[in-house]
This record gives structure tokens, sequence and C-alpha cells, in this order.
């Protein structure tokens, strides 16, 4: 069974609980809308499922479906992992802190997929995200990639790149992030 830390999952709890006057119940379950209502522990472990829910209705109902605000929500969450790990995630190096990254995926994401740096060069680099289980809503994965496209080129531009430009492209049992700057 797949999970993740609550990390993952803090920011999307915080929006929703801050939007009470949503109908959350269009998107959550009666028992996840409870677990939005508990206090969340950034080192906890929650269901893969539970993370994937809370992060689709926020895209549906606050961000109104636009993948440009997915972009730019993937931006927002990376102050919340600098937070926890700054001395480890930022370098001045931008290839160096997208490795970091994956690192940290690591220890925040159980049991399912991968994401692994499968090329760099001084300008770019190239992540993949492989190894997606059934229990991954492919409806849900859309805005998840614009979201690590935007936390990526945010990551990149704090550790020194320059006009960033990200694309991703889906592929069989995932996707692929392309980040370049200048």
């Amino acid at each position: 069974m797949m999970r993740v830390k609550g990390t993952m999952v803090l920011d999307y709890v915080k929006a929703i609980r801050a939007n009470k006057d949503r109908d959350w119940s269009k998107w959550l379950s009666p028992e996840e809308l409870e677990q939005v209502n508990e206090k969340i522990f950034q080192a906890a472990w929650y269901p893969f499922g539970f993370y994937q829910n809370v992060a689709f209705a926020v895209f549906k109902e606050i961000g109104k479906s636009n993948l440009d605000i997915a972009l730019q929500s993937g931006r927002l969450s990376l102050s919340n992992l600098v937070n926890v790990y700054k001395n480890s995630l930022l370098s001045s190096n931008p290839v160096e802190s997208v490795q970091q990254l994956v690192k940290i995926h690591q220890n925040l994401v159980e049991g399912g997929h991968r994401l692994e740096v499968v090329e760099h060069g001084d300008t770019h680099v190239r992540c993949e995200v492989s190894n997606i289980g059934r229990e991954v809503d492919k409806e849900k994965l859309v805005p998840f990639q614009h979201h690590m496209c935007g936390l990526i080129a945010e990551l990149v531009e704090r550790s020194g790149g320059k006009n960033v430009t990200t694309k991703v492209e889906p592929r069989q049992g995932g996707y692929v992030i392309f980040a370049s700057w200048g």
C-alpha cells in the first residue's frame, strides 16, 4: 500500500480548513473529511489515497481545475519542504538541488512510484516518475504532474537557475519532467 508523510499532506489540509464554506464532500469521503479536521503530523504516514484526494479536491475547488494554478501551487509548496529540509535541499547548483529533492522524496513516499533524475547537464535536468501503480487515479495524476513541474522550477530558480522552463510528458506507467535554464 502506498503512503506519504504528513509533510506532503499538510498544505492541502490547511487549504481545505481555510475554506470551510466550500462543499468538500463532493471530493472527499466522510472519513477523509474527519481526518482533515484532525491534527496532521509531518512525520506520520498517511494513505496515498487520502493525499491524492485532498490534493485533487483543492485543485478542483480552489484551483478551478486550472493547470497553471497547479503549477503555481507546486512553486509554493517548495517553501514547506525548504522549511523542513533547508540544509539538505537547497544548493547553489540546480542539478544537485534536484538530486537532493529525489532523496527527500524517497523518504516522503513509500510503497509506490519512484522519482529519479535520469539525465542532467549544466543547464537541464530530466526527471522520471515511474512505477505508478493501480491505486493512482490517472485523472488525479495530471494536476500532480503540473504541481511537480512547479516545484522543480522553483527549486531550480532558488538554486541559481535563470529563465527556467519546464514541461511534462506522460508515458506508460508514469511521466517525465524536463527542466532547463540559462
